[in-house]
This record gives C-alpha cells, structure tokens and sequence, in this order.
C-alpha cells in the first residue's frame, strides 16, 4: 500500500515571536500576502497559522477575512 503525504514540501515549523507577529498583523487587518512577505513565508504556510491560531481561539474573524481589508 503507498501512501500520499500532503504538503510534505511545506514547512509548518513557527518561532514564538514569528507567531506574535503573525497575531499583531492579523488584527491590524494586513493582507495574508503581506503578512507572508513580512515573515518571509509562503502564504499556503501563513494560511496554515492563521488555520492553527483560529482554532486555538488566539485570532478572531475579521474585516475582509483571511485577506484582511488591506492589501
């Protein structure tokens, strides 16, 4: 039997002071590009962390939602 592991080329790994950034971006309503850019990170990754801190309560929907109301 084989087996498919998805986004095995994609690096979930986050820096506590990288997730501080993501947070204080993500409620100043930053574009998810712009978030990406700043951390230097894919925006599938970005995508991810906001999936993960969503879930762990530690962001709140938004403006413009996962793109934010800036761009």
């Amino acid at each position: 039997m084989s087996v498919h592991i998805a986004c095995e080329d994609m690096d979930f790994v986050w820096k506590d002071h990288q997730v501080v950034l993501f947070e204080e971006m993500w409620n100043r309503g930053m574009h998810i590009k712009d978030i990406a850019k700043l951390l230097r990170r894919e925006v599938d990754e970005v995508f991810v962390l906001a999936l993960d801190r969503a879930r762990a309560g530690a962001i709140k929907k938004r403006e413009g939602g996962i793109f934010g109301c800036s761009s």
